[in-house]
């Protein structure tokens, strides 16, 4: 299928891969054109998908920090002196940001296949059903047509900002982990009136050693 919208052809050629990273995270940005007639079918196909959960297939890649799908019918008018434009097809836009392990910008393509690795063993039966309604989806599927399918499809993030470059997701998720415990802590410690120092100084004591035991929650369920 051809892609004759204006905006999409400049965004999509060429790619620079430099620019999809920041840090040792990747920002990948797919939009596929979605079959006629495919369109809600899909959305019934992600509306089945629980979208912040253990149970996200999306949450059995441990490199994923966030991803998301989304159906674009067109392009909103923002208003003059912008001109109308209008999108030949629906797409689906997939997004996420995921660990590299790595700063350095040479081996972006080495991530990425890495990562698509990990995606298509993780969820194949799920990438099927939900790419399965976009424009040349191959089958029978196989890891390298699968790759070759989103580096297609791909778009440059052009400036892509990560909230944590520097940081793998089980950092992050561990974080946030120890952030909401210590938070019930002092909020648990606050309302025991009356408590001597020694105590309470006791108590954290006994909260560290806990904490620093507990593992990390699995991907998915912290919210």
């Amino acid at each position: 299928m051809s892609i004759n919208c204006a905006w999409l052809s400049k965004l999509t050629k060429p790619i620079n891969l430099k620019l999809n990273k920041n840090g040792q995270a990747y920002g990948l940005t797919v939009l596929a054109p979605i079959k006629k007639g495919h369109a809600d079918k899909l959305r019934n196909t992600l509306a089945k998908i629980p979208p912040v959960d253990v149970d996200s297939p999306l949450a059995n890649i441990p490199l994923t920090h966030n991803a998301r799908f989304n159906v674009i019918d067109d392009l909103p008018f923002i208003g003059a002196p912008a001109l109308y434009d209008h999108l030949q097809n629906q797409y689906l836009l997939f997004s996420c940001v995921f660990d590299t392990g790595n700063s350095n910008a040479s081996s972006v393509e080495a991530d990425l296949d890495a990562y698509l690795q990990q995606m298509f063993a993780a969820m194949p039966e799920d990438i099927t059903k939900i790419w399965g309604h976009c424009v040349d989806f191959p089958e029978p599927l196989t890891l390298p047509a699968f790759q070759d399918f989103v580096k297609k499809y791909q778009i440059s993030g052009g400036l892509f900002f990560a909230d944590y470059p520097d940081n793998s997701a089980e950092q992050v998720r561990r974080s946030l982990f120890e952030q909401k415990q210590f938070i019930h802590f002092a909020i648990k410690a606050q309302d025991i009136k009356g408590s001597e120092p020694a105590q309470l100084k006791a108590d954290f004591y006994a909260f560290y050693k806990t904490l620093a035991n507990t593992p990390t929650p699995p991907a998915g369920s912290i919210i």
